[in-house]
């Protein structure tokens, strides 16, 4: 164990969580476990141009599979977190979801970049320094 209670330590931790949607609420366990057994500093929520989940809208998503499988997913999941609509509103939403978390530490930094897939770049959408505040 290190001095900082962390059961692994590791010089500049990589650790990759990838969601369907890439939305932050279903990574958010991930997260809070990588954090703690490797000392994660920085988070970065990437989301994408074209992604699948801006096809629809949460609503949308509801509807259908009540229709299609008799269930009501109303009240499942977090439904600002289901869909993609405007890609910058929804990177400001899953960096306050995670800065606002207990399970995220106030001492990460918390990025937000958007990945246009025709052109191969990242764009730099949001940023919430620790101790940023």
């Amino acid at each position: 164990m290190t001095k900082m209670g962390r059961k692994l330590e590791a010089p500049q931790p990589f650790f990759p969580v990838v969601v369907a949607g890439g939305r932050a609420i279903d990574a958010l366990r991930s997260i809070t476990i990588g954090q703690h057994l490797f000392g994660v500093t920085n988070i970065v929520v990437v989301h994408h141009t074209n992604c699948g989940t801006s096809s629809f809208t949460a609503h949308g998503l509801i509807d259908a599979f009540k229709t299609e499988e008799g269930k009501d997913l109303s009240t499942v999941y977090e439904q600002e977190s289901l869909a993609i609509g405007n890609l910058r509103e929804t990177l400001e939403h899953d960096v306050k979801l995670l800065r606002s978390s207990p399970g995220v530490p106030k001492e990460v930094n918390i990025y937000g970049y958007l990945f246009d897939i025709d052109t191969d770049e990242f764009t730099s959408v949001v940023s919430d320094p620790a101790g940023g505040r």
